[in-house]
């Protein structure tokens, strides 16, 4: 199961308001810092803001800049439904990933269960089953999509979250 990252500096700080924990904000002077910052809190868990100086922004331009924040947040993969429910922060994520067949789950009882978590976030089923009827179900029980793990999986999932934005 595959939970999006939090969308914006707004969210991260109410977040640390409400659970009473300091949030760090780092200035990323290239694209190497960057990726440090984001990875080093990606390894212990931490919500962080990342800054760019002034100079970055007029020479490279906001837009340049917010999608380069953008394309280093990352995706946290969980192996379990109900770690996934343990580190779902009440709608602050932008679609929820859910496999049919995990350790503590199956099939149309894990998706109702992942839908009910989601309350209003996009779900889309990966599943290794290539089975139109599934597939139909899940989307009858309200995913937004069904992708078949293959060598297009990526793809697919691609053109689903596109047409979701």
């Amino acid at each position: 199961m595959t939970v999006a990252a939090p969308q914006t500096s707004a969210d991260i700080i109410r977040a640390a308001r409400a659970g009473g924990y300091a949030l760090a904000a780092f200035n990323a002077v290239n694209l190497e810092t960057a990726q440090a910052i984001v990875r080093a809190a990606e390894a212990v868990r931490a919500p962080v803001i990342l800054q760019f100086s002034q100079n970055a922004a007029r020479h490279g331009g906001l837009a340049q800049l917010a999608a380069l924040g953008q394309s280093l947040k990352s995706d946290e993969d969980v192996p379990t439904f109900v770690e996934a429910v343990g580190r779902w922060p009440g709608g602050a994520f932008d679609l929820l990933v859910v496999d049919l067949n995990l350790p503590d789950g199956l099939g149309m009882d894990l998706l109702a269960r992942a839908l009910e978590l989601a309350a209003g976030v996009p779900v889309v089923v990966m599943s290794g089953h290539e089975n139109p009827r599934l597939a139909a179900q899940a989307v009858q029980l309200g995913a937004r999509g069904y992708v078949i793990k293959d060598l297009e999986a990526a793809e697919h999932l691609h053109d689903i979250v596109a047409q979701l934005t």
